[in-house]
């Protein structure tokens, strides 16, 4: 099989053989770190169009990523230090999920987020029992003091009549 080359109108940009993976005339090689790469994310919340300046174009946008994710069953507590702490499938950066009332959930972070800055948005599933009803929403946060350095509120709730109810499937993500 030949070697791979990505082309844009017809100039070779991209190719790859047994010595790596060739942009223009630079060479990546697996063993590449590309963590560098990585280290100025912006941690401030300041480089933007609400930041009182003038929007001006640029082609080095800032790199913004997800500090965090979760997938948790909102329906399935154990109790831990006395709280209802949600089971975790699987997340990154959150050291627990902890049930306060039916359908309403503390969020915790395992490194705390630089300000209260973040955004978060996310998925329901399995919602939301009772009478064959399955339609419902994720209320995220709902008034400022819901998000802090080292957690946010989220709550599930059902559609048809907004009464709050456990979720068996959360997904969320936050970025900043």
């Amino acid at each position: 099989m030949p070697n791979p080359t990505l082309k844009m109108d017809s100039v070779t940009v991209l190719d790859k053989d047994s010595d790596g993976v060739h942009f223009k005339n630079s060479i990546v090689h697996s063993s590449t770190d590309i963590k560098p790469a990585f280290s100025a994310l912006d941690s401030s919340a300041s480089n933007g169009p609400t930041s009182g300046t003038a929007v001006t174009k640029s082609t080095t946008l800032p790199l913004f990523a997800i500090r965090a994710w979760v997938n948790f069953n909102g329906d399935s507590v154990t109790s831990i230090s006395s709280e209802d702490c949600c089971a975790i499938r699987a997340s990154g950066n959150i050291s627990k999920v902890v049930r306060t009332a039916t359908g309403t959930y503390t969020v915790h972070f395992a490194t705390a987020m630089p300000d209260e800055n973040y955004a978060v948005s996310g998925l329901g599933g399995g919602l939301f029992g009772g009478s064959g009803a399955s339609n419902g929403y994720l209320n995220l946060g709902g008034s400022a003091a819901a998000y802090s350095t080292t957690s946010f509120l989220v709550s599930t709730q059902r559609t048809d009549n907004d009464a709050a109810v456990n979720a068996s499937k959360v997904s969320l993500i936050i970025v900043r």
